[in-house]
């Protein structure tokens, strides 16, 4: 499995808009029972993230783009910049707007919400993989009426 975050460098999470992030670091998964192994593979640097075009008049929740105010262009650089991320699983990922969520899905790439509180690209991927292994035990778990 491999995992892209929002970084400002190698270890640092990114928590506004990820299509500003400066930085993307890969991560691959290797689970070898009963051991998860993670690796950062890859820092992907991001084109768009110090544009002109990003003012602050344009962005403000978070940094994420009005879609009243997007241009052709700027939804075509989303769509770029997910291109650079289909071989990825998953984006972990604080605040994406419509346009980026909807680039990733369909290159494939699964988009999983972290807490603002995560600040290191370690703990933000072991709250993933802890939150995933719970997801799919409970989804064994039946409630008989």
């Amino acid at each position: 499995m491999r995992i892209l975050v929002p970084v400002k460098n190698q270890t640092d999470v990114f928590h506004d808009n990820m299509f500003k992030a400066p930085l993307f670091a890969v991560y691959k998964i290797d689970h070898i029972d009963p051991n998860v192994y993670c690796t950062c593979v890859d820092l992907i640097s991001n084109p768009y993230s110090c544009q002109e075009s990003l003012s602050q008049e344009r962005f403000e929740n978070y940094g994420i783009c009005d879609p009243a105010q997007c241009t052709m262009e700027h939804i075509t650089e989303h769509y770029i910049l997910s291109h650079r991320m289909k071989s990825c699983d998953y984006v972990l990922a604080d605040h994406f707007c419509d346009t980026m969520t909807k680039s990733l899905q369909e290159k494939g790439v699964n988009i999983y919400k972290i807490s603002p509180f995560l600040h290191s690209t370690h703990i933000a991927i072991i709250n993933f993989i802890l939150g995933v292994s719970l997801a799919s035990t409970l989804q064994h778990i039946h409630f008989r009426t």
